[in-house]
């Protein structure tokens, strides 16, 4: 090719850059600013696809949990974590910068989560000295004192979520997730039943709440899941079991935790196991 001849160039959409290019020896790049413009090119390729692969860890977490996306904001945890923007956290998970468990528990102690503390101290009791009533789950409902309190069975809100409370007929407050779809179908029917509730900071007795295990059948299965179970310092209260004609078990167990980091800690370690399908939180 000689100066002053006239060339075609075809370019392709679909067509990318490679890496080959950066590559000095192959002499497709003779200027620094052309190398960096390049680099600049796949650095942001690689953001963008950490970062969806980051909210797809995100998203799984939470469904597993069964927290809705809309009850967290991380734009609380940028301070935290020393970036500056939510998609750096999204793209720490990917890198290993922010581990996944970490964020979560940030996440249960920004929803007034604290600490795990030794079982014994979990002790269900009534204290009077402060406003309202404090119940053994160490409920705050708005304005109501010495007003029963019970968790509903449809939700079993865990403490650290969102809740709020539904003044029923016969069983004083039901506190429910915010998000319980059998919660906004009865404020939207009856909406001055609708009353606030919050946890209090300090983490009142064990939550109940259930998961769903889906593992291959086997012999031993049962036994060895609880035995997971129990050195997590969970209390096992219930398990219901079944298996379908494609050696597929099915197990439901009634379980006590402290919280959502306890909770997702141990759903963490079911699903390490081999064989294990799924391991979530099971709500209605």
């Amino acid at each position: 090719m000689k100066t002053g001849e006239q060339v075609e160039i075809i370019t392709k959409a679909s067509r990318e850059p490679n890496r080959d290019w950066l590559v000095a020896s192959l002499g497709y790049i003779h200027t620094n600013r052309a190398r960096s413009k390049l680099r600049q090119w796949f650095n942001k390729q690689d953001r963008d696809k950490n970062i969806e692969i980051g909210r797809q860890m995100l998203s799984k977490e939470l469904e597993r949990l069964s927290v809705h996306p809309n009850s967290i904001d991380l734009n609380d945890y940028i301070q935290h974590f020393h970036v500056n923007t939510t998609d750096d956290i999204i793209v720490g998970l990917v890198t290993g910068d922010i581990g996944l468990n970490q964020l979560t528990s940030h996440i249960s102690r920004q929803l007034h989560l604290e600490p795990e503390i030794p079982p014994e101290s979990f002790v269900p009791h009534v204290d009077n000295r402060d406003t309202g009533k404090l119940d053994a789950y160490k409920i705050h409902i708005d304005g109501l004192d010495n007003i029963e309190i019970n968790l509903a069975g449809c939700c079993h809100p865990v403490h650290g979520e969102p809740i709020a409370g539904y003044i029923t007929l016969s069983r004083g407050v039901s506190v429910h997730n915010r998000g319980c779809p059998e919660y906004l179908r009865l404020v939207e029917r009856d909406p001055e039943r609708k009353i606030e509730a919050a946890w209090q900071v300090q983490t009142g007795r064990y939550q109940p709440v259930d998961i769903h295990v889906e593992a291959y059948d086997r012999r031993g299965l049962l036994r060895d899941l609880t035995q997971i179970i129990d050195k997590e310092n969970v209390n096992i209260r219930q398990v219901q079991t079944l298996s379908n004609d494609d050696n597929i078990a099915f197990l439901k167990f009634h379980i006590e935790v402290s919280g959502l980091a306890h909770l997702s800690k141990l759903l963490a370690k079911l699903e390490q196991q081999h064989g294990i399908l799924h391991a979530r939180r099971a709500v209605v």
